[in-house]
Order: structure tokens, then sequence, then C-alpha cells
């Protein structure tokens, strides 16, 4: 069974097993950073913008992209039942090691979602991509200079000196 990957969502194909040639999972083991048995083994090819392993697979005229951690599972322990979510005990998208990895259902992957804290995205300083703090936040808004200025000083764009003044955002920093 394969996964197509549509808007980072994977949907089955139903494909038998077979489809995962000696070749196709020769690439697969390429980019797996197979580790240690207990470890991740941290995908190093191609990932989604949500930050899971992808891998194209040429088994008919249009090449299909499927999820490197279904891929993993499936090559471990066989097919995918219909409807069915392969779920990361480690919590790390980009593992594939078959030993961290769990048939669940999408319910099942939303409370662990929720359990582990990510079921809505952090805000301010919060966020894993904030490099600015509530403080300087505060000066850029409070700051009479120029946008270009303060860009240069705070390592950022004009753009987003503009988006901070406008509060378009760090929309939760008075």
């Amino acid at each position: 069974m394969v996964v197509d990957i549509v808007s980072e969502r994977a949907t089955i194909t139903n494909m038998i097993t077979d489809l995962i040639t000696e070749s196709v999972k020769d690439r697969f083991w390429k980019y797996s950073g197979k580790s240690g048995p207990e470890q991740c083994w941290l995908w190093t090819g191609t990932k989604n913008r949500a930050g899971y392993g992808v891998i194209g697979i040429r088994w008919m005229p249009n090449q299909k992209v499927v999820s490197a951690h279904r891929l993993s599972y499936t090559i471990a322990n066989g097919e995918i039942p219909d409807g069915l979510s392969i779920l990361h005990s480690c919590d790390s998208p980009t593992c594939v090691n078959p030993a961290h990895l769990r048939i669940g259902t999408q319910a099942d992957n939303m409370k662990d979602r929720a359990a582990r804290g990510r079921g809505n995205a952090q805000k301010g300083e919060g966020h894993y991509k904030a490099t600015l703090t509530t403080d300087d936040i505060l000066a850029i808004r409070a700051s009479d200079e120029r946008q270009v200025d303060l860009a240069v000083r705070y390592k950022t764009s004009q753009t987003n000196i503009s988006s901070i003044q406008l509060r378009k955002i760090w929309k939760s920093v008075p």
C-alpha cells in the first residue's frame, strides 16, 4: 500500500506491497538516516511543508510521492489498513524508524497532538521560529526610527518591521 501526498494529508491509494521494489527500498534506505534501533532515524531526503519526509516512487508512467514514514512502516510491517494513520511515538515528523511508528486512527493522532501541546500554534516568543522577543516588539512599536534602520538592528526585514508596527503580526503583544 502506498500513499499520495495531497495538501500534506496522506490519502491511501490501494496498491499491492509488491510494487515496493528493491530499487524503491534501496532509495528509501539511502535517505533513512538509519542509526541505532532505539534512536530516531531522521529522514535526509525531501520533506513536505509540514516537515514529513517524502519520496518519489516510479511504478507507473506518473511519479507518485509517498510519505517516508508510511513507506517505512509498510516495508517493515506490510500494508496499512484503509483509513488508518501511522503515528510517531517519538513525535518527530522526520523519523522513519519503524520501531517508533504505530497504526492508529485519525482520532488517536489528534489525541496525541493535543497531549503533546501541538494542538494550537504557539504565539509570540513561544513560536518555534520566533527570533524577536516581546520586549523587541514593544521597542519596535514605540520607536520613531526608520523601518529600514530597525530592520538592520533586529536582523529582520523592513516588511516585518512594518507588519509589527501596524499590528498585522504579533497581535498578542499589546
